[in-house]
């Protein structure tokens, strides 16, 4: 299937807007069919005409077809007269583009729902099942944004469908287009909990019609998500008048609730009143807010000053606030993804207890910044901040020559710990896999070197040339770091071609790290194949890592064949533990099968 152009989608858009633009100023009939009995017209599974529409033969054309003229065509054709409506909707069915597909269907249900409603709710209720409640739930969308009250009286007559709660929900979604209020009142008429998704969606569009009015709806909620929703909602036209409520109210929240609504009026502020800031942030009651909440919002709000452009008045809102060192750090990084330079110079005029921390923040952005900047800067700044753990990215150590990035991580290794980590995993894909080894063993001092580093480049090795990171792998002392390298290699090798990795192992000497390797193997099968998981525990020759391989292998089968793992396992030599967690994991799995069986082999029970 082609992928979707965004050209074709906006063609699209404007095609079948102009096209509904027509046929709305052309239909007549959508008032006096409103005014009917909606059983008048129940019966009725498609218009009488046999007509074939021309458009329906533009969808089964061979050959290769320009796609915008041919969407054109399409859309263009739906301005005639609908010929008939369940030939066309089920022709659009076949059409392979999902774009195109949803455009189509839509078009051609509002064009008929504008003509006569009840007609074409008959013709769609009588359509194939398996289509039949997404077509209805778009017609309902449709209908209810004309005719709220007519949707929501044809809806009743399919009320012991099962189709029923989701045209509830295309019905509500529909009339709050024009009267988010009644969608809210309708919801609440129909059950809908004040937590659901959908009573959430549809008063948090009220609020943002209302958000006076939906404030007093709000207060009959226990919960204060509704009413969450519609201070946040009043505080984005008026922040100041949403905050005044909000200290008068006698309304109790959870801390982390009134913290959100707070942030939310500040980010208010931020945006359309920046100039405000400093004065409604020393506003704020004492009482308002917890002190370190109260920090937490004064550095949130100073980095979303330096969002917004106004860099100062976030330097003055932490200045004239005395906000704790560690404030600096998240403004600074915010002010260095917007002008590294200015950024560095306005941190060193901080005084020796705020500097540190915003050069925290400069460092974590230094990977923006060419190679030149980086020989520049990096080394003084490491120098000016403690060994205490932030994020530093590593992709700035990859602008360096390798000479001066093993130079930095010997003399900086606490600081630079976290940039090392992201520079080492990433060797393996800048070099070759012998180099990228030969550089880490220049980094004796560094754990992470010798562990995950080493590790990741033995898995990108294994993906490419299996053979030959076996082959090294191989000649590696006998240990931990070798047992752990014979996993991942054959996790990553045997994901392609595992007949292939179980051969290689095969023809290894007994070790620990072959034995490893078998029972990562194993344990990678047992679900998929549980036969081939089982032959790879056979070859192991530990006691105790075969006798766990073996299991999950067995329980491997009891998942895809029970009856006949059953009496498989009844002829093994089996420990009776082993035999035991093997009967009682049987029983489990029946019953799992019986609740309904996992989709997909993550969701198994094996090894759980």
């Amino acid at each position: 299937m082609r992928a979707c152009n965004p050209i074709i989608v906006i063609v699209a858009g404007v095609a079948i807007g102009w096209v509904g633009e027509r046929v709305l100023s052309s239909s007549h009939a959508s008032s006096q069919a409103r005014s009917a009995p909606v059983s008048r017209t129940l019966d009725l599974t498609r218009s009488e005409s046999s007509q074939h529409p021309a458009w329906l033969d533009l969808l089964n054309e061979d050959g290769p077809v320009d796609e915008v003229a041919r969407l054109r065509a399409l859309a263009l054709a739906l301005a005639v007269p609908s010929q008939d409506l369940a030939a066309e909707l089920q022709a659009l069915e076949d059409l392979s583009n999902s774009s195109y597909r949803n455009h189509l269907r839509m078009a051609l249900i509002r064009r008929a729902v504008e003509k006569d409603p009840l007609a074409a709710w008959a013709i769609c209720n009588g359509l194939p099942v398996e289509i039949k409640e997404r077509l209805m739930g778009q017609l309902c969308l449709v209908w209810a944004e004309i005719d709220f009250e007519a949707a929501l009286e044809a809806i009743e007559t399919l009320k012991a469908d099962p189709i029923y709660a989701s045209l509830q929900a295309a019905v509500l979604n529909g009339g709050a287009k024009h009267s988010p209020q009644k969608a809210v009142e309708m919801a609440l008429e129909f059950g809908f909990d004040e937590s659901d998704y959908q009573f959430t969606t549809l008063f948090r569009n009220w609020a943002a019609a209302s958000p006076a009015e939906s404030l007093e709806m709000a207060k009959q909620f226990n919960g204060h998500g509704p009413y969450r929703q519609a201070i946040q909602s009043w505080a984005k036209d008026d922040p100041f008048a949403a905050f005044d409520y909000l200290l008068n109210s006698d309304r109790v929240m959870e801390e982390y609730e009134r913290n959100s609504v707070i942030q939310s009026i500040c980010n208010s502020v931020v945006e359309n009143h920046p100039g405000s800031v400093l004065e409604w942030l020393q506003a704020i009651p004492p009482d308002a807010m917890a002190i370190s909440s109260m920090q937490r919002l004064v550095s949130d709000t100073a980095t979303a000053l330096v969002e917004a452009d106004q860099s100062e008045l976030a330097l003055q809102l932490l200045a004239d606030r005395g906000e704790p060192a560690d404030a600096y750090q998240a403004t600074f990084k915010a002010l260095a993804r917007k002008d590294w330079h200015r950024a560095h110079a306005a941190a060193m005029e901080l005084g020796e207890d705020l500097q540190p921390n915003a050069i925290k923040g400069l460092l974590e952005e230094l990977h923006n910044e060419p190679a030149r900047v980086i020989r520049e800067h990096v080394e003084p700044l490491l120098e000016q901040v403690g060994n205490e753990h932030f994020y530093l990215s590593g992709s700035f150590l990859a602008k360096l020559e390798t000479a001066e990035v093993i130079d930095l991580l010997e003399r900086y290794p606490d600081r630079l710990k976290n940039a090392a980590d992201r520079w080492i995993r990433d060797l393996g894909k800048q070099m070759e896999p012998l180099e990228a080894i030969a550089v880490l063993e220049q980094l004796p001092e560094l754990e992470l070197a010798q562990g995950r580093g080493m590790q990741s480049i033995v898995v990108d090795w294994a993906k490419e040339d299996p053979q030959a990171a076996g082959a090294w792998v191989a000649t590696q002392p006998e240990g931990e770091a070798r047992e752990l390298s014979y996993q991942n290699m054959i996790n990553a090798w045997s994901r392609q071609d595992a007949q292939g990795a179980m051969a290689w192992l095969e023809e290894q000497p007994h070790s620990s790290s072959r034995d490893a390797g078998l029972r990562e193997l194993s344990s990678l099968y047992a679900l998929g194949d549980p036969a081939f998981a089982w032959e790879a525990s056979q070859s192991i020759q530990g006691d105790d890592l075969r006798e766990q391989a073996m299991r999950d292998a067995l329980e491997g089968m009891l998942w895809k064949q029970p009856e006949d793992a059953q009496a498989f396992i009844e002829d093994l030599d089996l420990s009776p533990e082993t035999r035991e967690r093997l009967n009682k994991r049987a029983e489990e799995f029946a019953t799992w099968k019986r609740l309904g069986q996992p989709s997909n082999e993550a969701d198994s029970p094996i090894g759980h």
